[in-house]
């Protein structure tokens, strides 16, 4: 059993203290990559909060603008030519002017969906830098185990070797 501290025999110990040492020469390349950008880290996860609530705020607006388009300054110009029959009389094809009076609308919901899908995108990216922190966390939680294993088995070592000596002068 990897640490098992109840065995007092000093080769088991010195084993578990290369196998403690050799995990903690696996595990302190990716800690010190997580924790040297921690600040990054931090400073971006900010960002990516508000940047996720634009993207929505921008996509509820070209929604919503869908509903107002006849009210704004260059688009109600078109929306004046759908309606109005003087217009309408002087195009030789009304059904032109319609397909593009809903041709602008659909351009316009499929920004708003777009806009959606970099929200989602960038919520997605959010909660993968929240994982990475969360599993440098842990992996941190492990490291001072492991430190607390290797103290403790050399400990337990050098006990050991005393105990030994003290039995070898007894015995001389």
């Amino acid at each position: 059993m990897l640490f098992n501290s109840t065995k007092k025999t000093p080769h088991d110990a010195a084993q578990q203290v290369s196998d403690a040492t050799k995990l903690l020469g696996s595990l302190q390349p990716v800690l010190q990559k997580v924790y040297s950008n921690k600040a990054s880290l931090l400073f971006s996860s900010g960002f990516h909060y508000v940047g996720e609530f634009l993207y929505y705020v921008v996509a509820i607006a070209c929604f919503g603008f869908i509903f107002i388009m006849n009210s704004v300054f260059p688009f109600h110009l078109l929306g004046e030519i759908v309606s109005r029959p003087a217009f309408r009389d002087q195009i030789s094809n009304s059904n032109d002017i319609n397909s593009f009076h809903f041709a602008v609308k659909a351009l316009v919901a499929l920004a708003g969906i777009l806009f959606l899908m970099l929200g989602m995108k960038q919520r997605s990216v959010r909660r993968r830098s929240i994982l990475l922190h969360s599993a440098g966390a842990e992996l941190k939680k492990v490291e001072t185990y492991l430190n607390d294993k290797i103290m403790l088995l050399d400990k337990l070592q050098e006990e050991e070797s005393v105990n030994i000596q003290v039995q070898n002068k007894g015995t001389a």
